[in-house]
This record gives structure tokens, C-alpha cells and sequence, in this order.
């Protein structure tokens, strides 16, 4: 399995308007499945806004925070075939506390929007 950044702006903007969506406080994740290719990858990126983290360095270190969980969380599930399903995806988290959080609250935010993304994907196969 291969995840790597979303990068395109059409990409994300399709994301927003017409992506599925779960919260789970303070992340909001926004997904939709993509045609599918050869190799099966998620594509995902983060995104803070600067109208609720004012200081660049702490919208940084948010997104430094959520990526690392992302690619642990991921990396658990890709070693327990059952639990992980061979797609292509493409994922944007978006960061809608006011002040930063700790590694472990977004981590257990992440690791609780990919049990419902999965739940999502596994029901409507």
C-alpha cells in the first residue's frame, strides 16, 4: 500500500464540494473514492486555517501532527490485509480547533475517522 500527497487543485476542490465527510472533534475528514489504477494508494493532505491558528509556526506544527498519524495509522492497517482495502482514495484533513493539540488527541481523532471511513468503504462494497 502507498499513500502520498494530494497535491491537485481540482482534486481538492471536488473534495470539498462534493467528498464525503466525518468529524471527529477537532479533525474533519473529507474522502472520496478515486478510478481506480493499477497499484492501490490514498492520496491525502492537511490543511489548518490561518483565521483560527494566527502563528504559521503552530499551523505547521498541526500539520506535521496529522501527517505523522496518518502515515502510523495507515501503516498499521496496511499490515493487517483484512482490515485495509486495496482502492484508491483521496483525503483531506482539515484542522478546526482554535488552539493546537497535542500529538495524542489527533492521533486518536485520526485513528477514529479511519475505523468510520473503512466502516463507510467495507458497507457499501
Amino acid at each position: 500500500m502507498k499513500w502520498d500527497r494530494l497535491k491537485s487543485s481540482k482534486d481538492i476542490l471536488r473534495l470539498f464540494s462534493a467528498g464525503s465527510s466525518h468529524l471527529s472533534h477537532p479533525i474533519l475528514m473529507k474522502w472520496e473514492r478515486s478510478p481506480k489504477s493499477e497499484s492501490p494508494k490514498i492520496l491525502f493532505t492537511t490543511a489548518v486555517s490561518a483565521k483560527r491558528i494566527k502563528r504559521a509556526v503552530d499551523r505547521n506544527l498541526i500539520k506535521r501532527r496529522m501527517r505523522e498519524a496518518v502515515r502510523i495509522d495507515l501503516k498499521n492497517r496496511s499490515q493487517s490485509a483484512e482490515n485495509f482495502p486495496a482502492l484508491e482514495l483521496r483525503v483531506i484533513y482539515i484542522f478546526l480547533g482554535k488552539e493546537p493539540s497535542d500529538y495524542r488527541e489527533i492521533a486518536r481523532s485520526v485513528k477514529k475517522l479511519h475505523n468510520k471511513l473503512f466502516w463507510d468503504i467495507n458497507r457499501k462494497d
